[in-house]
């Protein structure tokens, strides 16, 4: 009996947990690209976005580099 009790609630454990949303890993992607190249930039970070849910790459323009 004990062993059935136990099981069952293994069970129900298992499908509560699978059940339970995952949070989205965010990720800054640091760059010096300003201009259009930081426009293709930010239109490569949402079309990954928009393929898939588990990641989410955030664009950050950090400065560009100094000129010599």
């Amino acid at each position: 009996m004990r062993f059935k009790v136990f099981g069952a609630a293994l069970f129900i454990a298992g499908i509560l947990g699978a059940s339970a949303a995952q949070a989205q890993t965010e990720i800054q992607w640091w760059h010096s690209m300003p201009g259009a190249l930081g426009e293709k930039l930010n239109a490569l970070a949402t079309k990954f976005n928009e393929s898939q849910k588990d990641y989410k790459v955030v664009p950050v323009f950090k400065g560009s580099y100094p000129s010599r």
